[in-house]
């Protein structure tokens, strides 16, 4: 996996950036995301430096992306808009595909994320559709529609996953959920197990009802602790999972005319898979 190629630009954020500072891309010691836009195209940058990025147009695949997501072999795949699947070269853009699904998907999902434990895609759409797709061989297993719980204090709304992401997802975790924001109702939800599609509110990610959560990606780092990164319009947010709130880095080094749909943060060191009986190192 090489960032160091393509596209270098740095966006007029008020950072200082000069076009030479694309090298701080390839050798920041701090967490490296990869960003998919709606113009089909993968957009390289940091979380401390979002303004910063490197801008790879995806070729070779039938349709355009709509999703990304790393496996846990630490390459990136993507989805497409017609149910293939592809592995993508995070410098090129380059698209190999790996399989297409064998019925028909959501052509325009708002999660797509690798289930850990399945080692696959997750995909839900705005219908509250909830799927897991085999990657390698395209098999779709179609399962619970996405509700609240009837205890749950948003009980009977319909919600609006607009960006979710696993947890634990690192070889070996004996232990993941789901967790996503409902952009229609403005809270963070657990969805637990993923399977059921049954929805638990952790709270509201402070930000007005309607307010679109547009990406949501989280990395467990080698001290297990969840660090969760979101995109909102054209910024960057860190999210505490724990209240689902969100604290804004600073806006992404794109143009108006584009769009931030994924994002899919680069996987850096795995932490030591948990000891048989459960516990950790």
């Amino acid at each position: 996996m090489d960032l160091s190629r393509g596209i270098c630009v740095a966006a007029a954020v008020g950072l200082g950036l000069a076009l030479g500072a694309c090298e701080g891309l390839v050798d920041s010691p701090g967490y490296r995301l990869i960003g998919l836009t709606d113009k089909n195209e993968i957009v390289a940058f940091t979380a401390e430096a979002p303004g910063l990025v490197r801008i790879a147009s995806i070729s070779g695949a039938s349709d355009r992306i709509v999703g990304i997501d790393f496996r846990l072999d630490r390459e990136l795949y993507g989805l497409a808009a017609d149910g293939s699947i592809y592995r993508l070269d995070t410098a090129t853009g380059a698209a190999r595909r790996t399989a297409a699904a064998r019925q028909a998907v959501p052509a325009a999902p708002q999660i797509v994320d690798f289930d850990p434990h399945f080692d696959g895609f997750r995909v839900i759409d705005s219908d509250g559709r909830n799927i897991r797709i085999n990657v390698d061989n395209g098999q779709v297993y179609v399962e619970g529609q996405i509700a609240y719980g009837p205890r749950d204090r948003n009980a009977g709304k319909k919600p609006d996953l607009s960006a979710g992401a696993y947890i634990n997802a690192y070889p070996g975790s004996f232990a993941t959920q789901l967790f996503a924001f409902d952009s229609a109702n403005g809270v963070f939800v657990i969805q637990d197990p993923p399977e059921t599609g049954r929805l638990a509110t952790v709270g509201s990610f402070g930000m007005p009802a309607g307010t679109r959560v547009a990406a949501f990606d989280v990395i467990t780092d080698i001290e297990y602790e969840y660090q969760g990164f979101a995109v909102v319009g054209s910024a960057l947010y860190r999210v505490n999972l724990g209240r689902g709130t969100l604290t804004k880095i600073g806006d992404i080094g794109i143009d108006a005319g584009r769009k931030i749909v994924d994002i899919a943060v680069v996987p850096k060191i795995y932490p030591r898979p948990p000891k048989p009986g459960g516990g950790y190192e």
